[in-house]
């Protein structure tokens, strides 16, 4: 799976629900783009910087995003797949969500 994302230059995750799906993480680590459904917690992963967020069941939105990126000026693309992976670094690695889980019960406990 690892060398298929890395391989790759865009996740398309278009689900109905999630919470904060993994393999949505995984593909930005391994330099994705992404478009995905603006479901559960995936505008906290995605963006326009680094992807597309669609309305969830919305085909038409779905295609018109699949179109855009495989339209994009190379340049662009590189960007947000650039993008994706800086966001992993600055916010998603596991010592920083531990401090913020750390400190988000720091808050409640006081």
């Amino acid at each position: 799976m690892q060398q298929i994302l890395r391989d790759a230059d865009v996740l398309v995750c278009p689900s109905w629900s999630e919470g904060m799906p993994t393999v949505i993480l995984e593909a930005m680590a391994s330099g994705c783009a992404i478009i995905a459904s603006d479901v559960g917690a995936v505008s906290e992963q995605v963006d326009s910087d680094n992807g597309i967020l669609k309305e969830p069941g919305n085909k038409k939105q779905l295609k018109e995003a699949m179109i855009t990126v495989l339209n994009m000026d190379e340049d662009k693309l590189l960007a947000m797949k650039k993008m994706s992976v800086d966001r992993i670094k600055g916010k998603f690695l596991w010592e920083q969500v531990a401090e913020r889980t750390i400190q988000e019960i720091r808050k409640i406990s006081l």
